[in-house]
């Protein structure tokens, strides 16, 4: 008789432990359903609280975060990692004048299938990633920022096949980079540039920007050329820019100011606002082949020699409808 009891009592604990489990489960998905869910779950601190998901998630490595929407500001992630959701429907939403995201960590760390969109984020980032030399970004989103949209620092690895629109100042912007690829990205209505590629010094980068769409580029913040641009490279030596399709850009396509060793090759270029393509200033090497240039103000400008600047070939390339030449 006892030994049945303490059965019973068993079977009563796992049952009450199931009840439990589901009643976690639910307020989960009430905290990161639609908005107003999230609104009504915010006295579950722990569930709510984007930063808390992500340091339970830092053992195990993987977070996953199902459709709904999430506010976030300065979440940070020190460790690896790996961020996913569902395409379109999972939202990081900003609250604050601080970045959504920070990542600061030289392990691997991935997002995927995530939207961030901004707040009332003035000369900020959505989303900024420091020191992370195997980094995948695939399958996001980055959405009405002030200021820039993806922000990398010494970083090596993958963006590619993400949105960027409606964003202040630029889409991604890449500095000392260790070995990185940006392809087969959409940007659209950037406010100064779309993709920029610098080095703190003149040196070898090697970042591969390729086969990117870049629309409607303008220059809200001015200057003779420093914005307005679907591609700048500043100092970055070796960089590849190749099989893009560049349109509606103020000022030029493919910008590279004392960029050494870049080849500049196989992109299409339409209505650019001034020089399709540069080459100016203090690089040592530059090739710019097979592009395909219409409706521009000048085709290509390799100049500004007076800080330096050689050995660049231009072949074969097209150039047409050019208002001041080719």
């Amino acid at each position: 008789m006892q030994v049945a009891l303490s059965l019973h009592e068993t079977a009563m604990e796992r049952f009450r432990m199931i009840l439990s489990r589901r009643s976690l489960l639910s307020g989960l998905a009430l905290a990161i359903g639609p908005a107003a869910s999230v609104s009504a779950a915010t006295k579950n601190s722990k569930i709510n609280n984007l930063q808390a998901l992500v340091d339970a998630a830092i053992e195990g490595g993987v977070l996953h975060l199902p459709p709904g929407n999430y506010k976030a500001s300065n979440v940070s992630v020190a460790a690896p990692l790996r961020i996913e959701g569902v395409a379109g429907r999972t939202r990081l939403i900003g609250s604050g004048g601080q970045p959504l995201l920070r990542v600061r960590t030289d392990g691997d760390v991935a997002l995927a299938g995530l939207t961030f969109v901004g707040g009332q984020l003035a000369e900020k980032q959505l989303v900024s990633i420091v020191g992370t030399e195997r980094l995948i970004v695939e399958g996001c989103q980055f959405q009405r920022s002030a200021g820039s949209g993806l922000w990398l620092e010494g970083c090596a690895g993958f963006v590619r096949n993400n949105r960027f629109s409606t964003i202040g100042k630029t889409a991604i912007f890449s500095r000392d980079a260790k070995g990185l690829e940006i392809s087969g990205n959409t940007i659209e209505d950037i406010g100064n540039n779309g993709i920029q590629v610098w080095t703190s010094e003149p040196r070898e980068d090697g970042t591969i920007v390729a086969r990117n769409r870049i629309s409607r580029i303008g220059a809200n913040d001015g200057g003779s050329g420093q914005n307005g641009n679907g591609i700048n490279v500043y100092r970055a030596g070796n960089v590849i820019v190749s099989e893009n399709r560049v349109t509606d850009c103020k000022y030029s396509a493919v910008r590279s100011n004392a960029g050494s060793n870049c080849l500049i090759i196989n992109n299409s270029i339409s209505r650019m606002g001034e020089v399709a393509i540069y080459c100016e200033f203090g690089y040592e090497g530059a090739v710019v082949s097979g592009n395909l240039i219409e409706d521009v103000g000048l085709g290509i400008s390799i100049t500004n020699f007076n800080e330096g600047g050689r050995l660049a070939t231009v072949a074969n390339n097209i150039v047409r409808r050019a208002r001041g030449g080719g």
